[in-house]
């Protein structure tokens, strides 16, 4: 089922969205009354994560905790086989603990079933999150980005792209992994791989290749590859504001070429 979800949805859904609801919601109609062994479950979330990484969805260095953590939160927001389970026992395990029904209380009592350490449904998947957020943070390398995020920084938008959930799977997990410098760069692989005998850049040779250095300080890629995507951000802006004010414009944004002065009787934009 797995295979079939990333080898066969052609139309525009995230596929990690969909393995929740339609592969990995399977197990909830067996959480609780089979009882799976931690290995077992754990060999479930690697083919998981094996089969992902197979169709490009996953990073193979990319960080586990933050493939399992909400969307909203910064994750990739894929449902674990293990978070699966342990939340649809809980949920039971609650329900029978509260229920005033005879049968149920006699099942309680003859601990058939997990009560005593059960909890709401809110206040458990609240703390597997935390959990999560704090595993994923804790680490040096993968939880740099997010602890650099200060106190001013809009959290929900900052990770609204992640949240919309409208990118390929493949870009998807290249940004994540760049974000969690997992990307094998000079500077990774001097400190870490040992693989390398310096850390410094391949273009300008003067600082550590690490992901900062290459998204903003090489000065051979600032007249190039800077440019470019300044000019790139520019240029839909540019295409937005002409569909807003009903302004000539190319069908594509990445068709769209700008000019200097754009006016009709009512608007008028001017590009420096």
């Amino acid at each position: 089922l797995l295979i079939s979800t990333f080898a066969s949805i052609k139309f525009k859904i995230n596929k990690i969205m969909a393995m929740n609801t339609w592969a990995v919601a399977l197990l909830r109609y067996g959480a609780g009354v089979l009882k799976w062994t931690k290995d077992e479950i754990a060999a479930m979330d690697r083919k998981t994560r094996k089969l992902m990484t197979l169709y490009g969805a996953l990073h193979p260095r990319s960080d586990i905790h933050r493939l399992y953590l909400p969307r909203e939160k910064g994750g990739r927001g894929l449902i674990s086989c293990e978070g699966c389970i342990r939340t649809e026992e809980n949920s039971l395990g609650w329900y029978v603990k509260n229920s005033v029904e005879p049968l149920l209380q006699q099942v309680a009592k003859a601990g058939v079933i997990e009560t005593e350490r059960c909890e709401t449904k809110e206040n458990f998947k609240k703390k597997a999150v935390e959990e999560l957020e704090k595993a994923w943070i804790d680490k040096k390398m993968y939880g740099q980005y997010n602890r650099d995020l200060g106190k001013e920084v809009d959290r929900e938008k900052t990770w609204w792209w992640l949240k919309k959930g409208d990118l390929k799977p493949e870009t998807e997990a290249l940004l994540c992994a760049a974000q969690e410098q997992a990307l094998r760069t000079n500077y990774v692989k001097f400190h870490i791989d040992r693989t390398v005998e310096s850390p410094l850049c391949r273009l300008c040779g003067e600082k550590g290749e690490d992901i900062t250095h290459l998204i903003s300080e090489c000065k051979k890629l600032a007249q190039k590859e800077y440019k470019r995507r300044h000019d790139n951000v520019a240029r839909i802006v540019h295409w937005k504001l002409c569909g807003l004010y009903q302004l000539e414009k190319a069908e594509k944004w990445y068709e769209h070429q700008p000019n200097g002065v754009i006016e009709s009787d009512n608007n008028c934009i001017v590009r420096d």
